[in-house]
């Protein structure tokens, strides 16, 4: 009869059961890595780190982590009218043959 070390492990002890499986929901994408027979505990956590770096996880987190506060209508015209005074501007030095 084996034990389930999984519990063992998550305080610090060396040893986790053969059928561990680790999962990770973010949002959308469910990671699911399983362990491997005779696989170490370092080589398993490599490869959930891995996959967790590839699914860009970490990347998604970290950009929500902040939220942005929405610009009031009179500085997005500003922004829009600015942009538009620029466009005149570089069509102008087109036009002249400074660019």
């Amino acid at each position: 009869m084996s034990k389930d070390y999984s519990g063992q492990a998550a305080r610090g002890g060396n040893r986790v059961a053969e059928n561990t499986k680790v999962r990770y929901h973010v949002f959308v994408m469910p990671l699911e890595v399983k362990k491997k027979e005779g696989e170490s505990v370092g080589s398993f956590l490599y490869r959930f780190n891995k996959k967790v770096r590839q699914s860009g996880v970490v990347k998604e987190v970290k950009k929500r982590q902040f939220r942005s506060r929405a610009k009031n209508k009179q500085k997005r015209r500003l922004g829009a009218l600015y942009r538009l005074r620029k466009q005149e501007e570089f069509s102008r030095a087109r036009k002249l043959g400074y660019r």
